[in-house]
């Protein structure tokens, strides 16, 4: 009985999804509609150029000309013109119809048909061989014109596919956290709704990867063509050549990361996730063996990560924070014999105060991943884990043997996780350079966007765009730059011992020495610095006095757990506590053990 009414709601959760799904796809729809109408637009266009440049060129006489509107103007004319003894007239004017601002083309071509026409001098008039009444005065692609449509075909594209396609998804996926938590049956536990949380055994999908392939050819089937066509016209302006060269950049990128999917999906295959005990615990542990069809060798071992994720929708985006994560390298061997596929244990213990997966936008991921000869192995896992009646605000673990199955957190695979260097770890004097920038992915990407935002507003400025909007980006980059300067070029010197603790923090080469003597520190930790990339969530380490004042020490570490053993490490070098809080690699008692030669111990 207790089973018919699960699937009976089950069934009930998987309409709802699909129903939902619907009014999300009907409202995706004119998005999508509008990408494809304008890339549409935009193929027509070069398809239209491609043509006309085989056309007549052929005298012709201005009948009347006018350059109608203010903001956005459109030059036009009616014009005479003879083919084989006959008369025609036509009106059009230019490849792209219609009244716009984009550049000067419109104003300068409208003052050169009223001069011509003043004058009584002939205009040159291309005329289609196949139908003579067809002509056109001016042929210019308009790479500006070009690039405006395939923005807005990419854009209106991306979204509306995106929402699409998301939400195809998650009606075959049939979440339903939401409709299991607002089931009208009490005892129905939430992890049941999904079949693969149901039986525990998760696997890796591949329509990441078909998502990104599909996004990569569309938009490098936009913008490629528009890049090509501006580029072998040689009456474009460098700026916009420039500026379009944007959107191909973009396109390159995303087929290499699409290609890179594809190719680690193609030689790691399908991973699965089996879990020792279903959900995860708030409170407790979550267990289990991530098996690989597939031999990873791997020098630097295997890291196991757990994060809870939470994504919040501010307005027309969606903002991802990292609440919690952890993070364990695993440096044993861990290939069965004869190399058929390897076999990954995992254990966490789970903070209690975090929330459920499927509360307010969180889900729980476990992701193994190993540097290899040629493509990386990398898997990732949507995990159950919920507050259940084994959940503890302290739950048990046991200490495992450092160097037998996970790697010790020492000073330096903390400095090397943060980028940093030992300098000295001495017994009494530790000391920890951390240069320039040292978290290349967030410095080469803040110098990419802000170069990238100077040459738009200086685009700008060149071009027949108002001037507001152009004063308007050159002062958001005058905000960006000071962030860029002390992202990239912060320099920090940290020095830690019985004595205190001595930093030097500088930005171009500016800054001062600063120490704190050992009997004034009241407390060292870590605290979100405020400043993320993708879903990293970066840290730094700060020193409170007794008198009050607060030191930053360190900025702009990519991991929680890198942080507060950073700052666990300062406590107990300068005896403001007796010793690190645990060594990080314990490990749950679990009821159902794993295989013997995996435990570690």
């Amino acid at each position: 009985m207790r089973m018919k009414s699960l699937v009976s709601t089950e069934n009930a959760t998987g309409v709802k999804q699909w129903m939902q799904s619907i009014l999300v796809i009907l409202f995706a729809l004119p998005f999508a509609g509008v990408g494809v109408f304008m890339a549409g637009w935009v193929v027509r266009d070069v398809w239209t150029y491609n043509a006309i440049q085989s056309w007549q060129a052929t005298p012709a006489m201005l009948l009347e000309t006018e350059l109608k509107g203010t903001g956005s103007q459109r030059a036009t004319a009616r014009y005479r013109y003879e083919v084989d003894g006959n008369s025609y007239e036509c009106d059009r004017v230019a490849l792209h119809a219609g009244a716009d601002n984009i550049g000067k083309f419109q104003r300068e071509r409208g003052e050169e048909l009223e001069r011509l026409f003043k004058q009584g001098k002939p205009i040159t008039a291309y005329v289609n061989p196949a139908d003579p009444a067809e002509a056109i005065l001016f042929r210019d692609l308009r790479p500006g014109m070009l690039a405006f449509k395939a923005i807005f075909a990419l854009v209106f594209g991306a979204v509306g596919f995106g929402i699409i396609g998301a939400a195809i998804m998650a009606a075959l996926g049939r979440d339903g956290k939401a409709e299991a938590k607002a089931s009208q049956e009490p005892s129905l536990e939430p992890w049941l709704a999904k079949e693969a949380w149901r039986t525990g055994r998760i696997r890796t999908s591949a329509g990441p990867i078909w998502g990104a392939l599909l996004m990569a050819g569309f938009w490098n089937l936009i913008s490629t063509p528009v890049f090509y066509q501006a580029a072998t016209d040689g009456e474009v302006e460098w700026y916009i050549l420039s500026l379009i060269s944007l959107f191909p950049l973009v396109g390159f990128v995303l087929a290499v990361s699409a290609c890179y999917l594809w190719l680690q999906h193609w030689k790691w295959g399908v991973s699965e996730f089996e879990m020792a005990a279903v959900p995860g615990v708030l409170g407790g542990p979550l267990a289990g063996v991530i098996h690989v069809p597939r031999s990873i060798e791997s020098p630097e071992g295997i890291v196991i990560r757990l994060a809870c994720v939470e994504s919040k929708r501010e307005g027309k985006h969606t903002k991802t924070t990292t609440l919690w994560d952890e993070e364990r390298t695993i440096i044993r061997n861990l290939s069965t014999p004869g190399g058929a596929e390897t076999l990954i244990p995992v254990q966490f213990v789970i903070p209690y105060g975090l929330p459920d997966s499927g509360a307010n936008g969180v889900t729980w991921k476990l992701s193994a991943a190993a540097k290899t000869t040629g493509i990386d192995y990398g898997a990732e896992f949507d995990v159950p884990v919920f507050k259940t009646e084994a959940s503890s605000p302290t739950p048990s673990t046991i200490e495992i043997d450092d160097g037998k199955l996970f790697a010790p957190i020492t000073l330096e695979s903390i400095a090397r996780g943060s980028g940093a260097s030992v300098e000295e770890d001495l017994p009494d004097r530790k000391q920890l350079n951390f240069p320039m920038a040292r978290q290349r992915g967030l410095s080469f990407g803040a110098t990419l966007f802000t170069v990238i935002w100077i040459g738009v507003s200086v685009g700008l400025f060149y071009s027949g765009a108002p001037r507001f909007l152009a004063w308007l980006f050159s002062g958001i980059s005058v905000v960006l730059l000071p962030m860029l300067v002390s992202t990239v070029l912060e320099r920090t010197r940290l020095e830690f011992g019985s004595h205190g603790v001595k930093y030097t923090r500088q930005i171009a080469g500016i800054g001062r020495e600063r120490s704190v003597a050992a009997e004034n520190i009241s407390s060292v930790t870590a605290t979100k610095s405020g400043m993320s990339s993708n879903t990293t969530t970066y840290w730094k380490v700060e020193l409170l006095e007794r008198g009050g004042a607060c030191h930053t020490l360190v900025t702009a570490i990519p991991k929680r757990q890198l942080a507060e053993r950073l700052a666990e490490e300062i406590a107990a070098a300068t005896g403001i506590s007796q010793s690190r809080k645990g060594s990080g690699c314990s490990r749950m008692e679990l009821e159902s053990e794993l295989p013997a030669d995996l435990r570690g111990g």
